[in-house]
């Protein structure tokens, strides 16, 4: 049973999506690589060691991605001041505190940014460690940032709660389930027509012992709205 639930940052508790494509956009920009802001959207939450070869090409990564990276840092802290918490984030990270639950922030931002979001959502007393692409090899999709999260607390197992398929990719590599919050769309017909098939199931607390019918590892196989009904799941409603 889950004892930690780690939370994605960007998209999932503070709403930078958008800021982090157009800053991805203006820096590829700067080099003569004109992509369509579409896909670079579909591309936020990868770090940026896998976002520029995944969006071009191995040659461009090896020419240009350090200095994209950098490129990209001077677009995004600028619109920084700009960015604000989704609705019931900080309650979010209360209640699953109070359910019992170690929660570990895991970001595939930079270590800055990643405490600048810490005080933005108020959540420096609640979290009980953090981590970021600074502290990781490789960024998500990689399980990196996965694995070193439940490295940071004594838990024994844990669930990812995240926006992005990129999240669920990781978290599938270091074999733990995913929460998925819906605070952007990037649902296809196929995947629409999954999600209106799915069935949501309330992750057990983990100072409860399991019904006889509960799934052996916790998780929800639809995503949420939002993170405000990612908290009104927790406390016992569904969503279809």
């Amino acid at each position: 049973m889950a004892d930690t639930a780690i939370f994605d940052v960007d998209g999932t508790l503070v709403d930078t999506n958008y800021q982090h494509a157009l800053a991805w956009y203006r820096s590829f920009l700067r080099f003569d690589i004109v992509l369509p802001i579409w896909r670079i959207h579909r591309s936020i939450g990868m770090g940026g060691d896998q976002l520029v070869p995944s969006l071009t090409s191995d040659d461009v990564e090896n020419r240009h991605g350090d200095a994209l990276r950098e490129a990209w840092t001077e677009e995004f802290e600028p619109m920084i001041d700009e960015v604000h918490p989704f609705d019931g984030a900080h309650d979010l990270l209360v209640e699953v505190k109070r359910r019992g639950f170690q929660v570990v922030l895991a970001s595939s931002g930079k270590s800055e940014h990643v405490e600048h979001f810490l005080d933005l959502v108020d959540a420096r007393g609640l979290a009980d460690a953090w981590t970021s692409s600074d502290d990781v090899e490789a960024s998500k999709p990689a399980p990196d940032l996965v694995q070193t999260a439940l490295e940071r607390v004594p838990g024994s197992s844990g669930v990812m709660i995240g926006d992005s398929p990129w999240d669920a990719i990781a978290a599938a590599r270091a074999e733990v389930p995913t929460i998925a919050v819906r605070t952007r769309r990037l649902l296809t017909r196929g995947t629409a027509g999954r999600r209106r098939r799915a069935r949501v199931r309330q992750p057990p607390r983990p100072d409860r012992r399991p019904r006889r019918h509960s799934p052996r590892a916790p998780g929800l196989t639809a995503a949420a709205a939002s993170p405000a009904d990612l908290r009104h799941t927790h406390a016992g409603g569904g969503h279809a």
